[in-house]
């Protein structure tokens, strides 16, 4: 029986099972919170919504390689009560960096959102404190992803759910709705959340006075390559509504933001799909089986392609209806829009299985440089094309530099395989 059939016969484990149940709600959440803005509050609101949204998940780079990463890493390599003392030190140097982000982020509201902003001492106030309770969140799933505890991770995200709901609902029926009251609701259910988290570990946690500056290089010496590969592919998913933002307007970032929430839809399976190959990947990797793990990187990237070029004829068919049906009529005309940002995503779902063969191969370099080339690209393609044609060049420029970035990562890949033996069964 070969791999994908073992997996299509053979449920899993409950993790993994919990795993997309709570990705799967997750996402959901966050899509629907979207058609909430831009329903309720207009594109303009929507476009400042999502731009604040894609700063604060960049920002969560700095996390999530320098504390969460690490953790993950070094977690079964200790004692319990080492690990009491890990994810004390973690919890320390998540308040340190999480105080350096919020005044980062003050400072960032005021130079590239100036005179947009309606109230903005009650926005500044909304966004800090959804910025604070959105960091805590994810340090709070990420501890739990480093123990492998998913059920935690689940009932944190369901009380998050369940209370963010109940809060847009009561604002929904007894006031006005803008981007602030968002702000401080989702912060507000964020802090559901973390008390959950913290009735259930603390007991688990052990806090030391001071810092421990070996932990801090510890951290340091494994998450500062991870970082550094991360942070352009995060400001790269992300960029292309900031310039739209800031070169036509918070308008403009609002429709090619519903454009490309709409075609994200399929995230969490492609999330799901990584979930199941990686760890075979890496097992094919530590065996040497190079041949086998050729097979598979390949095998993987053409079921992707399959699946994702059926997903892009059907935004091509229906595209522009749904936009309209889901946000609202002042989101018409935007198929070419939904179409890109569809190939976009089919681009990155067949590169995929190319990063995870070079991570397996030990090429941690081929892919900062191959993330680099895509941020530059994209950053000089959309900063001549949107000024010109507007959210089309936007979305253009967004295709060009990830078409080019899939061809050069799977070029890498085929190399670095064929340059170490891997393809003939050696490493």
């Amino acid at each position: 029986m070969s791999f994908w059939q073992a997996k299509l016969f053979n449920l899993e484990t409950v993790k993994a099972v919990t795993s997309l149940t709570d990705q799967g709600l997750v996402s959901a959440t966050n899509f629907f919170l979207g058609i909430f803005v831009a329903r309720l509050c207009g594109t303009e609101q929507y476009g400042l919504f999502n731009i604040c949204i894609g700063f604060t998940i960049t920002m969560s780079v700095l996390q999530g390689s320098l504390i969460l990463l690490p953790y993950a890493v070094y977690r079964n390599r200790i004692t319990e009560e080492d690990r009491r003392e890990a994810i004390g030190e973690s919890l320390k140097q998540c308040v340190i960096i999480l105080l350096l982000i919020t005044l980062f982020s003050y400072i960032y509201i005021f130079l590239f959102l100036p005179n947009i902003i309606p109230k903005p001492e009650i926005f500044i106030f909304g966004f800090l404190i959804f910025l604070i309770g959105s960091h805590l969140r994810e340090f709070c799933r990420g501890i739990c992803i480093g123990d492998s505890r998913f059920l935690i991770i689940l009932l944190i995200d369901v009380v998050i759910s369940g209370t963010l709901f109940l809060i847009l609902l009561s604002l929904f029926l007894s006031t006005e709705v803008t981007v602030s009251t968002i702000f401080i609701a989702v912060a507000s259910s964020c802090v559901c959340g973390i008390l959950v988290w913290f009735r259930i570990y603390w007991p688990q946690i052990t806090l030391l006075s001071g810092l421990r500056r070996n932990a801090v290089a510890e951290n340091w010496r494994l998450g500062r390559w991870v970082l550094a590969s991360n942070a352009p592919l995060m400001i790269n998913m992300y960029i292309n509504i900031w310039l739209v933002g800031a070169l036509l307007g918070p308008r403009e970032a609002g429709i090619i933001a519903a454009c490309n929430a709409l075609v994200m839809v399929v995230n969490p399976a492609i999330t799901a799909f990584h979930n199941v190959i990686l760890p075979h990947a890496s097992q094919l990797g530590a065996e040497k089986g190079g041949l086998r793990l050729y097979r598979l990187i390949f095998k993987s990237a053409g079921l992707l392609g399959l699946a994702l070029g059926a997903f892009c004829v059907l935004v091509w068919i229906f595209g522009g209806w749904l936009i309209v049906k889901i946000y609202g009529p002042s989101f018409n005309g935007q198929d070419s829009i939904v179409l890109l940002l569809a190939i976009v995503v089919l681009a990155r779902s067949v590169s995929m299985p190319s990063q995870i063969g070079l991570l397996v191969a030990e090429s941690a370099k081929s892919l900062l440089l191959v993330n680099l080339l895509a941020f530059f690209t994209n950053l000089i393609m959309s900063l001549i094309l949107i000024p010109k044609v507007g959210i089309i060049g936007s979305a253009t420029a967004a295709v060009f530099s990830e078409v080019i970035a899939t061809a050069v990562r799977w070029l890498a890949f085929h190399r670095i395989m064929h340059s170490k033996n891997l393809a003939r069964g050696g490493l």
